[in-house]
């Protein structure tokens, strides 16, 4: 393809223009140039903006004149790019210009050529190459037709079809999707593992009456279609922060799994609250987790050692309570207790809680807080009023707590021992 040259004046110099394509173009030009009806003659030399057409490049002689603004179909270039072969109307044919005096309206490639090729009548013209008519200045005033017309883009025709019906092509079988495998969920816990327990005892004295079982057992049931391969045991014991794998894991017995928790072997150092799961894993790796359950922990107590009582004072040859005074002014008389108390837990504290029964007054009923008297020896002493000396008799209740109390529940923790003792208040010292 060739390319269309823009009109003079578009750049530096004098340009004129010169449309691309194939031998059909027109070229309006000075009044040597008539398009199929003056012949193209030597043209006398141009006056100042014409550019001359010669009849080989740089060589041979002039074929005629293009003013400024006029258009040429460009057919071939020289193999230095310096000069373009134009199609000229009639029998001339064509001509060359210089290259640097015009300048292309379209970019198409330009076919190279050499002086006294023949152009193809048949070129097909750039898709822009549309040759403007210009008015000629000198010379009869017919106007120009092209020697030839640009030939149109031949366009493929359909293929026949085949007479007789068309017939439908055979359906095509959907491909079936290959099913996607079955995600392994892992085994179903049929039983949430539990225990019948709900406290477990922490024995770290080896008391012999603990209220409450060191080792609980716990059991769970769980199926898979793989098969049940392992069931795990996991504990958060009491005061740490994350949980544990136990050492042993659920042993199976048919279709239930069986465990077990022990404070002594599983290193359960304190009490408080316990809390456990299972993890059944099948014959493939898949795992699931079964709820979490709670279990008390306590401290298996010792218990105190309680021995003691009132703290009589002989008065012929009779036990009484202090002697109180016969002044009827007298206000109070003194009631004292002394005990012997001990504990191989450690004992923080003991009270006796009494009450003295009188014939015709209502039941007098406190609680004293006992003092350490010494390593073993712990006393109290409380004032009664005097109005209650006819008093017939004396119980009382003495309550120890070791230094675990504060974490134990229930009665763990403390030892009580109930006492009485019959009162005879009818004799009072001068």
């Amino acid at each position: 393809m060739s390319g269309l040259l823009p009109a003079l004046g578009g750049g530096t110099g004098n340009v004129i223009q010169l449309a691309a394509g194939g031998l059909s173009g027109v070229l309006a030009m000075s009044a040597l140039i008539a398009t199929n009806v003056v012949a193209v003659n030597p043209a006398p030399a141009p006056v100042q903006g014409n550019l001359v057409v010669s009849s080989c490049m740089d060589r041979g002689p002039a074929l005629g004149v293009a003013k400024p603004g006029d258009q040429l179909w460009v057919t071939g270039r020289s193999v230095d790019g310096l000069f373009y072969r134009v199609h000229l109307p009639g029998p001339i044919g064509e001509g060359w210009v210089p290259a640097k005096h015009v300048a292309l309206l379209a970019g198409d490639s330009i076919p190279v050529s050499d002086c006294g090729d023949v152009a193809s009548a048949t070129g097909t013209p750039g898709p822009t190459a549309v040759p403007a008519t210009a008015t000629p200045t000198a010379g009869p005033t017919a106007t120009g037709k092209p020697t030839a017309k640009p030939t149109a883009t031949p366009t493929a025709k359909p293929t026949a079809k085949p007479a007789g019906p068309t017939q439908a092509a055979p359906p095509t079988n959907t491909p079936t999707a290959t099913p996607s495998p079955t995600p392994n969920l892992g085994p179903v816990f049929t039983t949430q593992p539990i225990s019948r327990n709900t406290k477990i005892g922490w024995n770290p004295l080896q008391t012999l009456n603990c209220p409450y079982p060191v080792t609980i057992s716990i059991s769970a049931a769980a199926s898979d279609p793989d098969g049940v391969a392992v069931m795990q045991l996991w504990a958060l014991k009491p005061g740490a922060t994350s949980f544990v794998r136990l050492s042993h894991d659920f042993t199976t017995d048919g279709s239930r799994w069986y465990g077990y928790i022990s404070t002594g072997r599983d290193g359960i150092t304190d009490d408080g609250p316990l809390s456990y799961y299972a993890v059944a894993v099948d014959s493939k790796g898949a795992q699931t987790r079964s709820v979490t359950r709670t279990l008390e922990v306590i401290r298996c107590d010792t218990e105190a050692a309680i021995s003691g009582g009132i703290n009589k004072t002989p008065l012929n040859g009779i036990y009484y309570f202090y002697p109180f005074s016969c002044d009827p002014d007298a206000d109070w008389f003194t009631i004292p207790w002394r005990y012997n108390l001990s504990d191989k837990d450690g004992l923080t504290g003991a009270t006796i809680t009494y009450s003295l029964f009188h014939p015709t007054l209502s039941t007098y009923r406190r609680t004293v807080t006992m003092t350490r008297f010494d390593r073993i020896y712990w006393i109290a002493s409380v004032r009664i009023p005097h109005s209650y000396s006819g008093a017939t008799s004396l119980s009382w209740t003495i309550t120890t707590t070791d230094r675990y109390a504060t974490k134990s529940s229930g009665d763990a923790g403390r030892t009580s021992r109930t006492d009485k003792a019959a009162v005879r208040l009818y004799t009072c010292v001068e």
